[in-house]
């Protein structure tokens, strides 16, 4: 893209996974502009850390009879609970009442999402991962307190969106899709580098000719 007339100086934003060999190059071809982690891999980072520690958790506490229900119920708190069903939500509060350790857990997980689906500047974001880190670091251990330990470490590469005021530009989604869309075009050109092999292609999906069995 450089090559063909982009100026690497105008450049606001850069947004990427979270690959560690990112942060180098961004900084070397992108002077000016801030680096963003995709939110939706960070929030993929946190929920399964999340689900690492329910399995810790059922491990730990149910006998091989009572995991299968357990397990139901994990699969209920992995969601988000806009998607749960008020009997969902139920049986997920009577079971984070039993196991108030599960219940920080959870409710970090679900602050997480929070942070990122409400913040709407750069000072919000900071006082809301403030109250974060207040309310879970004494009460939230081992696999989630890794959670914890990314967002303090982490923090400015998962808020630069809100830095330039590019609200729509906290995930890299658009661009995977696009991406993979590239390689799929890429494996048809390759698979049909002759027209008549495409045609024949097409008309066999399209139940025109039957495929010979071998």
């Amino acid at each position: 893209m450089i090559n063909k007339g982009l100026d690497p100086r105008k450049i606001e934003l850069v947004v990427t996974d979270m690959l560690a060999a990112y942060r180098e190059v961004i900084k070397k071809m992108f002077p000016n502009a801030f680096h963003q982690f995709c939110i939706f891999h960070v929030l993929q980072l946190v929920n399964g850390l999340f689900k690492d520690a329910l399995k810790e958790h059922r491990h730990k506490h149910f006998k091989e009879g009572e995991r299968k229900e357990a397990h139901k119920i994990a699969l209920y708190m992995l969601k988000g609970q806009e998607k749960l069903t008020a009997e969902e939500k139920e049986k997920v509060l009577d079971f984070c009442e039993k196991y108030p350790n599960v219940m920080a857990n959870y409710a970090l997980k679900e602050d997480f999402r929070a942070l990122y689906a409400l913040s709407q500047t750069e000072i919000q974001a900071i006082a809301y991962r403030d109250i974060i880190i207040e309310n879970y670091q004494d009460k939230i251990a081992g696999t989630m307190q890794k959670a914890l330990t990314f967002l303090t470490e982490n923090f400015e590469y998962t808020i630069s969106y809100l830095k330039v005021g590019m609200l729509h530009a906290k995930t890299n989604n658009d661009a995977e899709r696009i991406m993979r869309k590239i390689e799929r075009n890429q494996v048809i050109h390759y698979v049909f580098r002759k027209e008549e092999s495409l045609i024949r292609h097409l008309k066999t999906r399209l139940g025109l000719i039957i495929p010979i069995a071998i």
